[in-house]
């Protein structure tokens, strides 16, 4: 039995069709006609079976494929690992959320070459959402990450800098000409907002109960970027931070007359210790996060002064 076979049977569980998976796996039909029909005959059971014009797995297929799954996600994770050992102890891994990249991590990474040097340490660059980057400070794939505030066990999170959730408006919106606004006075108002299980959208549904008002949504999104595309095509308005999209349609963001912020963080796992490049960057980010992230907390120029952080 080979690693090959395994992998062969995995991906025509899938999808149950041998061309589409000799097309996945790059083989001829023939090599994968003869990789299924060897493990099974090493198994001494059928896998697949015809129906009519259809292919079923068998009831055996069924009872091996969570076996498959381990092992071919143990291999995934040994190789993995041996990726992580051939990264240099010189590299820091980040991870991030997609609002940091638009001023934070810039800021951050230039401010610390200036102080160590650019040619001592390297960067590897991860954005994603804050579950996955979680994860992937848990399993070691990642030494520190950026993003909000979280209370998971496991992680520790220290506090940088407060971001300003802005509300986004076409330039053709009345609003536009307008500083700053009350969020109460947008009652009557469509809003575009990120999906319900994010943080930022917490953060937002807190701010709209504070208000007193239940906000029209016109449809939810993943992403800050759809979701500028959407409030640029009049969709809606929208609450959330600067993010570089903006400056790529034609919108406005305002200020709101009680600013809205939420904490952003340095995380990594307390599982493990640092190493030592890693360790310098953190301690780098935490001591000058709040100095050298002005321009991320309000707006470039004329925002109000954030509160520090408690």
């Amino acid at each position: 039995m080979t690693l090959h076979q395994i992998n062969c049977f995995y991906v025509m569980m899938q999808t149950l069709h041998y061309t589409e998976t000799a097309r996945r796996l790059f083989i001829s039909q023939p090599a994968l006609s003869y990789s299924i029909k060897t493990l099974e005959d090493e198994l001494g059971v059928p896998l697949f079976k015809r129906q009519g014009k259809d292919i079923v797995c068998t009831e055996y297929a069924k009872a091996y494929l969570p076996y498959a799954e381990v092992a071919l996600h143990s291999l995934d994770e040994g190789l993995m690992k041996l990726r992580q050992m051939q990264i240099p102890e010189t590299t820091v891994s980040i991870g991030y959320i997609h609002s940091l990249s638009y001023h934070f991590l810039p800021s951050v990474i230039q401010a610390f070459q200036d102080d160590f040097g650019a040619e001592k340490i390297n960067f590897s660059f991860c954005q994603d959402s804050t579950n996955e980057l979680l994860g992937k400070l848990a399993s070691g794939e990642l030494d520190v990450a950026f993003g909000p505030e979280c209370k998971e066990e496991g992680i520790i999170c220290d506090p940088i800098f407060r971001q300003e959730i802005y509300l986004i408006v076409p330039i053709w919106h009345p609003l536009a000409c307008f500083d700053s606004v009350s969020l109460f006075s947008l009652s009557g108002e469509k809003f575009v907002l990120i999906q319900s299980q994010s943080n930022l959208r917490q953060v937002i549904s807190q701010a709209f109960l504070q208000a007193g008002f239940v906000p029209n949504i016109a449809f939810e999104s993943g992403d800050c970027d759809s979701i500028a595309a959407s409030v640029a095509s009049n969709l809606g308005i929208a609450l959330m931070p600067k993010i570089a999209a903006l400056e790529s349609y034609p919108l406005a963001a305002l200020h709101l007359d009680e600013p809205l912020f939420r904490d952003i963080c340095c995380l990594w796992s307390s599982s493990a210790p640092l190493k030592h490049t890693a360790a310098i960057f953190r301690d780098f980010v935490v001591s000058n996060g709040r100095k050298i992230t002005g321009p991320c907390s309000s707006a470039e120029s004329s925002a109000p002064e954030p509160p520090s952080p408690e």
